[in-house]
């Protein structure tokens, strides 16, 4: 018996339990089945639990099998062990930051170990010399997250990754603010996970052709998938509504896939698709000139979308106060845009601005 203690700065909802494979790259699977649970760290008392099954049934979300449960919260500052059986299968040893990243809402506390064949609280604390994972869990935050701009619930293999840029060309139908750029990993569905080269994304205004931001996606697992992409953040940038932009990438080394919206390609309301867009034979990133079909989208690049924040001063939506705030604001007023409006008159004037620093000052 293993576990792992574990605290969360906010409130969860978790929504699987898993075990880790380490013969996912084989048609095998887990050796056993596996039950993992999570406790009260206080108490002992097991919360909820699950069996991960043997084989291959139960979905590979990166290195763990993962099955469902029916969602269960845990509270910020509570502690707790999620624990497991270890016998017949390996775990995987890790130091945090080396091989294994802590999501930022939890922080990890001890290692801990129990006797008995059966799923039991492993009330023994060991020395940290480096966690051993077994047993993982999947959450929801009670918190506003960033969102895809669009998603492949069901990605395949596609394209051959040939040297070009291709994208997508968009329309926000209101003002939106883009956190992350991203790229398709058709590798989830391989033996390989991750991308197999870097691809560096941008997005375009299509009145002048002009960067407005880009970022390069590494390689490997470095980059948080979510759904059928992996991003990296940017500095959040505000997309102004019934605006035409693109988004574009570099697709050398990596399969894309073509897909046609409203049935295996999932939009969000907030933007609208109009076509698939690219630079042939480009093997640096620019303006994706040429415009390839109407008809289907290529996947390729995607970008998140931060949630609204119900803090005025939080302008660029990143869900601090910090004085990239006050440049959002001045890009606001500059532009006209929504969040220059600080006083909730419905007009973008000078007394924003004072506005804007009683906002700022009151905190959030």
């Amino acid at each position: 018996m293993t576990g792992t203690s574990f605290v969360s700065s906010v409130d969860l909802t978790v929504t699987r339990l898993g075990y880790f494979d380490d013969r996912r790259f084989s048609p095998s699977g887990l050796a056993v089945s596996h039950p993992v649970g999570i406790y009260n760290a206080d108490t002992g008392q097991l919360l909820f639990s699950a069996t991960v099954p043997a084989g291959t049934s139960a979905p590979l979300v990166n290195e763990f099998r993962m099955v469902n449960i029916s969602n269960r919260q845990l509270e910020a500052g509570q502690e707790y062990v999620i624990a497991t059986t270890i016998a017949g299968d390996a775990q995987m040893g890790a130091l945090i930051d080396e091989r294994v990243t802590p999501n930022p809402f939890i922080t990890m506390l001890n290692q801990h170990s129990g006797g008995g064949a059966g799923l039991s609280f492993p009330a023994t604390v060991l020395p940290v010399s480096s966690f051993r994972f077994g047993a993982v869990f999947e959450f929801i935050p009670d918190v506003p997250m960033p969102t895809p701009a669009w998603d492949v619930p069901n990605p395949s293999n596609g394209g051959s990754g040939n040297p070009n840029v291709f994208g997508t060309r968009f329309t926000p139908n209101e003002d939106i603010t883009v956190s992350a750029l991203g790229y398709y990993d058709a590798n989830i569905l391989g033996s390989q996970e991750g991308l197999s080269a870097s691809h560096d994304v941008g997005i375009y205004d299509d009145s002048n052709f002009q960067l407005i931001t880009s970022v390069t996606v590494p390689a490997g697992t470095v980059a948080e998938r979510i759904g059928s992409h992996r991003y990296v953040d940017i500095s959040p940038v505000i997309l102004e509504a019934g605006k035409s932009y693109s988004i574009a990438a570099t697709i050398a080394g990596d399969d894309t896939t073509n897909t046609t919206p409203g049935s295996s390609l999932v939009v969000d309301s907030r933007v609208s698709t109009s076509a698939w867009v690219g630079a042939f034979g480009a093997t640096s990133l620019t303006f994706p000139a040429t415009t390839v079909t109407t008809s289907t989208r290529v996947m390729g690049p995607g970008f998140l979308i931060a949630p609204v924040s119900a803090c005025a001063a939080d302008v660029n939506g990143d869900g601090l106060l910090t004085p990239g705030d006050f440049t959002a604001w001045i890009n606001a007023f500059n532009n006209n845009l929504p969040g220059c409006d600080q006083n909730g008159d419905g007009a973008c004037t000078p007394t924003d601005f004072t506005a804007w620093i009683n906002n700022f000052n009151a905190g959030c």
